[in-house]
C-alpha cells in the first residue's frame, strides 16, 4: 500500500507492506513486532525490531514489511534533520547576544 505517511503510526498485518516518501527526514521506531525496511539509494536493508530505530533520508521510497507477526512503527522527528536544521536550531537556541 502506497502512503504519504502523514501519520505518526502504523499497525501492520504479518506479511503486509507500505511504501512511500517522507516529505522530511525522519527516524522510523519499531514499536512491537519485527520488519523488513528498504531505502532507495542505499546499499543495505534494515531488519529492525522492537526497540530499534533507524534514521532515513527525505524524498527516498521507502518500503517497509512486517514479517511474521502484526508490527507497529512510529515515524519520529529525527533529532537533527539536516544541516541547515542543525544550523538554525544552533542559532535558535543560542542567547541573544552570542547570536549577533
Amino acid at each position: 500500500m502506497l502512503v504519504n505517511f502523514a501519520k505518526t503510526q502504523y499497525i501492520l498485518g504479518a506479511g503486509s507492506t507500505i511504501s512511500g516518501k517522507l516529505k522530511q527526514t525522519r527516524q522510523i521506531a519499531v514499536k512491537q513486532g519485527r520488519v523488513w525496511l528498504t531505502v532507495e539509494g542505499q546499499n543495505t536493508d534494515f531488519w529492525l525490531q522492537a526497540g530499534e530505530v533507524v534514521q532515513v533520508p527525505a524524498h527516498r521510497l521507502l518500503v517497509i514489511e512486517a514479517q511474521q507477526e502484526a508490527s507497529e512503527i512510529a515515524i519520529c522527528f529525527s533529532a537533527l534533520n539536516s544541516s541547515a536544521d542543525s544550523q538554525w536550531m544552533a542559532k535558535a537556541v543560542a542567547p541573544a547576544a552570542l547570536a549577533a
